[in-house]
């Protein structure tokens, strides 16, 4: 038997007959031509039938065809757009979504990426630092000093009845104390403002009354100013009326809160100003008692 009767062609696939046709194998060797241009050459594709019989190639076919051959022209086509295009062909609308996005601006990219990638994202969320759950909670604020009581008369009553909505609206507590009633408390007994806190937690037999102190409360820079930029400061606390002591903040004489309004030059409405404020400081203190998600709070708040 001779290298013709193994139906291969040595000269092209690199082969030396060293030894007669009488069962020895032939010797490889690698030919200029495949080292210049390995791709091109076909010593690679006879290679691994060289030492089959030539009666034995139709069963095992030839050419030995690539993985691209192999394929039907729908598989050929998506290995085509995977090596062109690193995106999976479902994702590419998306992925062309994306972009559209990002060169439209800010916002609608991070929208898309909260609808698309979000519901993978663990949510952050705030717990709350006080569990008031059904426990029954008075709310009552105090203005201690006389130039801002007499600046601002309403600030008590209104602070009272946001907080107490915003906790009754998250259901951070139980009963709650309607704020009316401790207005009515306040002016009908003339020693009210001699009462502690946790004489006006028995007053209306209540688990806790949360006390609001507001040390400063302002709507602009200075008096002469007409650009309306309010702040606000109180120390917040809770008391246990049973022992008359404070219960939270544990390390503290109590938690120093502020709030900050965004400028503006002229208020729609008059005392806006002061009712966004009020608005966003008793929300700010309600959220100290109940759990909430980051991606809940507003990204542009009108008071922060």
């Amino acid at each position: 038997m001779t290298a013709h009767d193994c139906g291969l062609r040595i000269a092209d696939c690199g082969l030396n007959n060293n030894e007669s046709a009488a069962g020895h194998a032939c010797v490889a060797v690698n030919p200029q031509s495949a080292i210049r241009n390995p791709q091109s050459s076909s010593w690679r594709r006879y290679l691994p039938l060289w030492t089959v019989p030539r009666c034995l190639l139709p069963a095992f076919g030839r050419r030995v065809p690539s993985r691209l051959a192999r394929a039907t022209p729908r598989q050929q086509a998506g290995r085509l757009w995977q090596a062109r295009f690193p995106v999976p062909r479902s994702l590419f609308p998306l992925f062309v979504l994306w972009l559209a996005a990002a060169a439209a601006g800010c916002q609608p990219f991070a929208w898309i990426l909260t609808k698309t990638v979000g519901p993978f994202i663990p949510e952050e969320t705030a717990q709350a630092e006080f569990d008031l759950k059904t426990k029954s909670v008075a709310v009552l604020v105090d203005v201690k000093d006389p130039t801002l009581r007499s600046g601002f008369p309403r600030l008590e009553s209104a602070l009272s009845l946001r907080l107490g909505k915003a906790l009754a609206e998250h259901k951070a507590c139980g009963p709650l104390v309607p704020a009316h009633s401790i207005e009515a408390a306040r002016l009908g007994d003339p020693k009210f403002a001699q009462w502690s806190v946790a004489q006006v937690g028995k007053y209306f037999n209540v688990d806790y009354v949360l006390h609001v102190e507001v040390v400063e409360f302002q709507l602009r820079d200075a008096p002469s100013s007409n650009v309306y930029h309010g702040y606000t400061e109180a120390a917040v606390r809770l008391v246990s009326p049973d022992t008359g002591q404070q219960v939270w903040p544990v390390l503290a004489a109590a938690r120093l809160m502020t709030a900050e309004s965004q400028p503006d030059v002229a208020p729609e409405e008059p005392g806006e100003q002061e009712s966004t404020l009020i608005d966003g400081f008793a929300d700010k203190i309600a959220r100290l008692f109940y759990t909430y998600k980051l991606e809940d709070l507003p990204m542009r708040p009108k008071v922060k």
